[in-house]
Formats: structure tokens, sequence, C-alpha cells
């Protein structure tokens, strides 16, 4: 489903424009994976791009391994 709001790629960092992405509802896994997640996020955006790309892949820019670093690890 198409996001309807603005947002951040949580795969590789970069600005989702409303409905050029897809969203997902935060998961027990994926809070568990990042426990920085604040609690008032109820929703994660990605882009179309990412989604293929990233489909067999578990690289997130929230826990970036490497090689596959998409925002500087800083």
């Amino acid at each position: 489903m198409p996001n309807r709001y603005e947002g951040v790629c949580y795969k590789c960092g970069k600005t989702v424009a409303s409905g050029a992405g897809v969203f997902e509802k935060t998961s027990r896994v994926q809070r568990k994976k990042w426990p920085e997640l604040s609690r008032n996020v109820k929703w994660l955006t990605q882009h179309h791009e990412c989604v293929r790309a990233y489909s067999a892949d578990t690289h997130y820019v929230l826990n970036p391994k490497p090689p596959l670093y998409a925002v500087s690890p800083e």
C-alpha cells in the first residue's frame, strides 16, 4: 500500500515522498533489533526500489553491517 505521508526510508536513509514508497507497521522483531526506536514510531517507510533491492537481505540503516553501509557509520 503506498505511503500517504513523507518519511525516511529505514533501509537507505533517504527521504520518501508521499506516494513514492510503501509503509509497514513496526513489529516486535524490529523493536527488539533496534531498542533505540521510539515507542511513538508506529509505522516504517521504505522506497519501492529498496523493497526490491533488499528483499533477500536484512540490511537496515538503523543497524548497518559491512559492507552495505547506506549512511556513514558516525
